[in-house]
């Protein structure tokens, strides 16, 4: 693969600030603390609060970093003994990876532990439980109610036996309680509008074995009343397609963006190349999809919630290079590793540590990094795409190293046929390790991770993310300033003094990081390391004069940190150009791809970006795509690049005709898009329009539509602006748009309308430009003598706010209905929708048995159909505004159809027009009405079909 590159700038960085450190951890409650690694970073954000938890410390920060509560030890904040008293050395229970939540429909913190019970010498007992907190305000600084969910699935406390592996008898410790336990290792939260989620992977908690995850369910609702006790549904024994399910990964959501597919749904990622799923390989080229459905019936008395799952194929991900039994090796940058030292050297080990010399002792270096096991690192849910992460082993210019392996998988009905968008990160010659993400509904997504390698010492990093150009540039949020230098990457801590040190360093890191959404603010958690020091800095040779704390930057034993990033990934903003011609098959024609005529079943890439005005970062386009010298009925299809050939149509015609649709697309491998023609033969001129692509400048590129309004009919006679002005051949009129049919007299950059010819006397074509620019190489309508034909148009306008209308050969009438407007940059404070392309899928088709929503619901004269655009229709509940490509079929006489806002009046406006027996397709930015619908009105004397395809939507 091609290398990720480093970027020295932080874009769109708002603040990044030192988290907790080892130094918090164990110095919290009076010191009375382990020493732990790796960190397992949780962090959740809302009500004006950031919540940072890692083992085993919480701190609340206010929104502009400023520490808001203590370092708070997680035994004295679920009121349990400490983890050790050092005075007496009576030990408490032992708390792990923690998870924290924001529920912001009822404004409640929740925070997740594993706790194992303990006896009084610090043996464990067998017990273990998930502990779950609530708060009781919006505060996390408040009181919080604490319930426990037993996990050690013997068949004490209502748990349900699964046998795992007793302890070895006769028994080391008599006071074992649960001799037969399994233990909840690992546990992560999700959530979607109904349900809070916990799952676990299930260990035997005395032997060597996995059982499968566990998934936990419970009712958001009913947590935010403090009940006494509360009602947690058990999904025992998790299996995907006869193997284990192994880390199941609930997805979090932002802004509400849940799904209420069957009556709700949260979703969860798994992987497959893990041991525990029984793979014995290390790789794997697909991945886990799961759906529990039925989640609002977490409200009720009795839950009946369904649980579905799948396999995906996916890009291949393997286990790098093993530490042991860890996962993979990291290596970092050379630097000061004085506890490496301290260890490889007698006086310093027996004098900071009292370790007596061990003839068995092996001699220490710098450890690598764990890079992870394939396992899921993340999972979020919006826009009807669950997107994940995990670590993998990548190839980068020769050299294997960890990447990051990333996924947005787009559930259908039918999970097993759910579309995936996919890609890595790589970084020449270093490591990208633990890397998470989130993701908003417009499609901007942030990957957090830590940088590490030769060059770097463990930084922690980012990258913003495109399901369709992939990764950025990762950038250096907080620079590492020295190598990790921890207990758990030495043999000596490893193995107890004076016994053969066979059991290898598993040098911790991660296990995981964080990133959360508040707002329009990404706020990402990632293990680095903030200080260094050297050996005689860290050991004087007199345990009275050493510092080993390093002017307390760290501990003697460990010097992790965690770092806390506010970023703001720029906005898809729309850029409109002169239309431009980038292809045109037919031979001899002198533009790209000339010759390349499409056969029967054939397809051809078009290359976007780099053509046309479309830069290289443009994440989706605006066509306009024409047939020429077509040999028989057919139509054309158009999606992104690299992705599967999706049912959809764009563009419909017959032989010997030639006709023309907009197609507003995302842009695929290499920004480019393929065109499929399925028969007959055909030549395509595909002409762009304009682009999307990530902007920092405020107010511009947003797109606000409208109920369709007519601004301009020349026919004589029509009572509307320009009655009268026919276009002759070769002529061109200007059209005013800003200050028409709702268009704002200013602030605006380009508009969007539906333009239709009629009356015409000559096979001609349209080309519809900014006022004042030179006519452009370009067709937006194709027509020939007696046709009415419309088509979609986002054209810029003048600074007078016109456009022009040219007219090739004969004469003809001229019709424009306003849809709606792109903002221009000139007032910051403007906002409106932000474009974000999908996998195109149809979702709706009334012809007879066509297997879509809506079959057989033919719309007679004068017929309404309302079609559902969000939730089952794929667009996320946060969309505004829909693309759609709409086609007319097997109609039974002339007519039109208006698409309009579900739940208002029809507007007196047309989309697409048609002749009896035809195929016309329009596209149409629709914006949804009520329920996340359109409205498609049928004005025809006849009947007609419709069909439906989803191509993108935009979110205000």
């Amino acid at each position: 693969m091609a290398a990720t590159p480093v970027s020295a700038a932080t874009p769109d960085l708002v603040q990044s600030f030192r988290g907790l450190n080892h130094v918090d951890q164990r110095s919290a409650n009076g010191g009375n603390q382990f020493s732990l690694e790796p960190p397992d970073q949780g962090l959740c954000a809302g009500n004006g609060f950031v919540l940072e938890t890692v083992n085993d410390v919480l701190r609340v920060y206010g929104t502009d970093g400023t520490p808001q509560s203590a370092a708070t030890d997680l035994n004295t904040f679920y009121g349990y003994p400490a983890q050790v008293d050092r005075t007496t050395l009576v030990s408490g229970p032992a708390l792990t990876d923690p998870s924290c939540y924001y529920d912001e429909i009822n404004q409640r913190w929740y925070h997740v532990v594993l706790t194992l019970d303990t006896n009084p010498d610090g043996s464990f007992r067998g017990s273990n439980h998930l502990d779950l907190a609530v708060s009781q305000a919006s505060s996390p600084l408040g009181a919080w109610a604490v319930y426990q969910i037993p996990a050690q699935d013997d068949g004490t406390q209502g748990t349900p036996n699964h046998n795992c592996a007793p302890q070895p008898s006769p028994p080391p410790t008599p006071t074992v309680s649960n001799p037969s336990a399994c233990f909840g290792d690992y546990p992560h939260v999700g959530a979607d509008r109904n349900g809070f989620y916990i799952t676990t992977n299930e260990y035997d908690f005395f032997g060597p074995n996995f059982t499968t995850a566990q998934l936990y369910s419970i009712s958001r609702q009913k947590l935010a009343t403090a009940p006494p006790s509360i009602q947690v549904l058990h999904f025992d024994h998790l299996g995907l397609a006869g193997t284990p399910g192994f880390t199941v990964w609930p997805a979090q959501s932002a802004h509400g963006e849940y799904s209420d597919h069957l009556n709700g749904s949260e979703y969860f990622l798994s992987s497959m190349a893990a041991g525990e799923t029984g793979n014995t390989t290390g790789a794997a080229g697909s991945i886990g999809i799961w759906q529990l459905s039925n989640t609002t019936s977490l409200n009720s008395a009795t839950p009946s919630l369904q649980l579905a799952n799948a396999v995906l194929s996916s890009e291949l991900y393997e286990v790098p290079a093993f530490i042991g039994n860890s996962g993979g090796s990291a290596d970092q940058k050379v630097g000061d590793v004085p506890l490496v030292q301290c260890v490889n050297d007698p006086l310093c080990n027996t004098g900071l540590f009292g370790n007596p010399p061990d003839p068995a002792q092996k001699v220490e270096s710098e450890s690598t990094l764990d890079g992870s096991d394939t396992r899921i690192l993340s999972a979020w849910f919006t826009g009807n795409q669950v997107w994940g992460t995990l670590d993998t082993a990548v190839s980068v210019g020769g050299q294997t190293r960890v990447g990051i392996a990333w996924f947005a998988v787009q559930p259908n009905q039918d999970l097993t046929t759910s579309p995936v968008s996919q890609g890595y990160l790589g970084v020449g010659s270093n490591n990208a390790i633990f890397g998470t993400v989130a993701a908003l509904a417009d499609g901007r997504a942030v990957l957090a991770m830590t940088l590490v390698g030769p060059d770097y010492f463990p930084s922690a990093a980012y990258a913003f993310l495109s399901q369709n150009s992939g990764v950025s540039a990762v950038n250096i949020a907080g620079a590492g300033k020295g190598p990790s230098d921890g207990f758990s990457g030495t043999w000596y801590f490893n193995n107890p003094p004076g016994t053969p040190e066979t059991a290898s360093p598993r040098p911790r890191w991660g296990d995981y990081g964080a990133v959360v959404i508040l707002g329009d603010a990404f706020w990402l958690a990632s293990e680095y390391i903030d200080q260094t020091c050297t050996y005689a800095t860290y050991w004087s040779g007199n345990p009275a004069t050493s510092d080993p704390s390093c002017g307390q930057t760290r501990t003697a034993l460990a010097n992790w940190a965690t770092r806390i990033t506010e970023v703001t990934p720029p906005f898809n903003a729309y850029t409109p150009v002169t239309p431009a011609r980038i292809t045109d098959t037919r031979p001899g024609s002198g533009d790209p791809n000339a010759g390349a005529t499409l056969g029967p079943g054939a397809t051809l890439d078009i290359q976007v970006t780099g053509a046309g005005g479309v830069p290289s970062g443009a994440t989706s386009a605006v066509l306009n795509l024409t047939d020429a010298t077509a040999t028989a009925d057919s139509y054309l299809s158009v999606w992104p690049k690299g992705q599967p050939k999706p049912t959809i149509s764009n563009l419909n015609f017959g032989p010997g005709q030639v006709r023309a649709n907009l197609v507003q697309v995302a842009l695929g491998s290499g920004g480019a898009v393929s065109i499929f023609n399925n028969k007959g033969s055909t030549d395509v001129v595909v002409d762009a329009e304009g682009y999307v692509a990530p902007s920092s400048q405020p107010g511009f590129g947003f797109l606000t539509t409208q109920a369709p309004a007519r601004i301009a009919d020349t026919r004589p006679g029509s009572g509307q602006p320009n009655a009268g002005q026919t276009l002759g051949p070769g002529g061109s009129l200007n059209f005013q748009v800003k200050g028409q049919g709702g268009i704002p007299a200013g602030g605006v950059s380009a508009v969007v309308l539906n333009v239709t010819e009629a009356t015409a006397t000559a096979p001609s074509f349209l080309t519809a430009y900014g006022t004042g620019t030179a006519r452009p190489k370009a067709s937006n309508l194709n027509f020939t003598a007696g046709q009415i034909v419309p088509n979609r148009v986002i054209v810029p306008v003048s600074a007078g706010g016109q456009v022009t209308i040219y007219n090739n050969q004969g004469s003809t009438d001229v019709v424009i209905d306003a849809n709606g407007w792109f903002s221009d940059g000139s007032n910051p404070a403007a906002f409106g929708g932000r474009f974000q392309g999908a996998a195109p899928g149809r979702i709706t088709d009334t012809r007879l048995n066509s297997g879509y929503p809506n079959q057989g619901a033919t719309l007679g004269p004068g017929g309404t159909l309302n079609v559902q655009v969000t939730g089952a229709g794929g667009a996320p509940s946060a969309a505004t505004t829909a693309v759609l490509n709409v086609t007319v079929t097997n109609p039974t006489a002339a007519g039109y159809l208006t698409v309009y806002p579900a739940g208002g009046s029809v507007p007196f406006a047309s989309d697409l027009n048609w002749d009896r027996g035809g195929t016309v397709p329009s596209l149409d930015p629709v914006r949804l009405g009520s329920q996340g619908q359109v409205g498609i009105h049928n004005t025809s004397i006849g009947s007609a079909d419709v069909v439906v395809d989803l191509f993108g939507w935009y979110v205000t």
